[in-house]
């Protein structure tokens, strides 16, 4: 089972709690005719990428910071946002981005890197329930994309390997990764064993395809 699908399910399951017994639309069937209207659950995954083709090598990037090392290892002990309870206050679509801010400053990025996603291209809320409502939701995403970038980073940039591999060892621990880690649980092993192949198919099953998403 790939981590997409995985986290496709919590995301139902939270429909379920907010909305009752009605279903958050799956994913990959909204992927071609979001794709024609730019309102795209399954986007909230893609990450941005000159080209949707394989990851290629790029010139010498900067070296990690030990200060974004150091961010990764804390927020393995960062708590977790408690559980939905039907109470949580539900955040204002055009507040989106400025909630995402929040936990992607307590998330790591590669050098010079930073999750564009437009998060005011999602569906507005609370009605839609392909929206994103919810602080958990949000944190689930961001640290889902930030792990997705690392693992790109790590495939492309050879010489930030081990930083990178540091990183994802850290991801499965991350809050909201932490109880459903899903194929990230594999990953520190494939890179410990330098296992390219199981890498790049990861790449593939749950960070693509990669393209440049609208207003990203």
């Amino acid at each position: 089972m790939s981590t997409f699908p995985a986290l496709e399910a919590a995301l139902d399951e939270a429909a379920h709690r907010h909305y009752g017994r009605r279903r958050r639309p799956r994913w990959r069937a909204m992927v071609l005719p979001a794709a024609a209207i730019g309102c795209v659950l399954g986007a909230l995954v893609v990450l941005p990428s000159p080209t949707a083709g394989p990851v290629e090598e790029r010139p010498a990037a900067p070296p990690v910071p030990e200060t974004t090392l150091a961010l990764s290892r804390a927020l393995t002990q960062a708590p977790a946002i408690p559980e939905f309870t039907g109470r949580e206050p539900v955040i204002a679509h055009a507040d989106l981005p400025a909630v995402a801010d929040g936990f992607e400053d307590q998330t790591p990025y590669p050098p010079l890197e930073r999750d564009p996603f437009d998060w005011l291209s999602t569906a507005p809320g609370p009605t839609n329930m392909a929206s994103v409502n919810f602080a958990k939701d949000v944190q689930g995403l961001v640290e889902f994309r930030a792990a997705c970038i690392w693992l790109r980073y790590w495939l492309a940039v050879p010489e930030g390997r081990q930083a990178a591999a540091a990183v994802l060892a850290d991801a499965p621990s991350w809050p909201s990764l932490r109880d459903s880690p899903g194929n990230w649980a594999d990953v520190p092993a494939q890179l410990a064993a330098g296992d390219l192949a199981a890498l790049d198919a990861q790449n593939r099953a749950d960070c693509s395809p990669w393209r440049v998403r609208q207003g990203g």
